[in-house]
């Protein structure tokens, strides 16, 4: 029996066709198609997804939904996506108005990024774009896939001397109280700045507690194809 196709009459275009492929079995399964390729088809009851590859995605055993995963839990997993960081010294915090700083150099792709930054007190965080900056303590930069081999195409250095800022496209208040009545703040965006590509940019935290306090920035990053 061979797989045939049935036109669709009832709001379509006449000429656009359904797949349903031959079972084998004396019965035909529709076929679904994602960019033009087979990627599923109805066995029975039961809809499986299939790629180009024949591999079937997974479901939940009970409800039969389908296991998703968000972008950045994705790139992890491709290897794609970094992470650098640091804590200042507990015998070291940082001072009033002093600041904690990672510049980043990008390469030919374009990097999708999201920062935190926590501090004892009040603080401010900044994103600097085509900021002027030398010197600076080089950063290794980790991938979070530990299994995955590829480097980033990204360059960190952390406190690098900033003497110009270019152009100031991020800042944020982090409340964290002043004085006897710091509880510390935080501050994590939800949704991520895309850098451009062979370009330099800054992201600086500063206390603003009005007294010593300890602080922490993170800085993460998946990067285009």
């Amino acid at each position: 029996m061979a797989d045939y196709f049935r036109a669709q009459t009832e709001g379509v275009d006449k000429n656009m066709k359904t797949r349903y492929e031959d079972m084998g079995d004396g019965s035909h399964a529709l076929v679904m198609s994602v960019d033009g390729s087979d990627v599923g088809l109805v066995a029975g009851t039961e809809v499986q997804i299939v790629d180009a590859a024949g591999n079937l995605a997974d479901v939940d055993s009970i409800v039969g939904a389908f296991h998703t995963i968000d972008v950045l839990h994705h790139e992890i997993h491709q290897g794609t996506a970094f992470f650098v960081s640091f804590k200042t010294v507990d015998a070291t915090p940082l001072a009033d108005n002093a600041t904690l700083i990672f510049a980043l150099t990008t390469g030919a792709k374009a990097i999708h990024v999201i920062s935190t930054g926590m501090i004892g007190g009040d603080g401010e965080k900044e994103v600097l774009e085509g900021a002027t900056i030398s010197g600076g303590t080089a950063t290794t930069v980790y991938n979070r896939n530990r299994t995955s081999l590829t480097a980033t195409t990204v360059t960190v250095v952390r406190d690098p001397t900033v003497s110009a800022v270019g152009t100031l496209i991020g800042n944020q208040f982090i409340p964290g109280g002043t004085g006897g009545q710091t509880l510390g703040g935080t501050s994590g965006p939800r949704n991520e700045w895309v850098f451009k590509s062979s370009a330099v940019y800054a992201i600086r935290m500063t206390n603003r507690s009005g007294q010593v306090q300890p602080a922490s920035l993170a800085i993460e990053w998946y990067e285009e194809d």
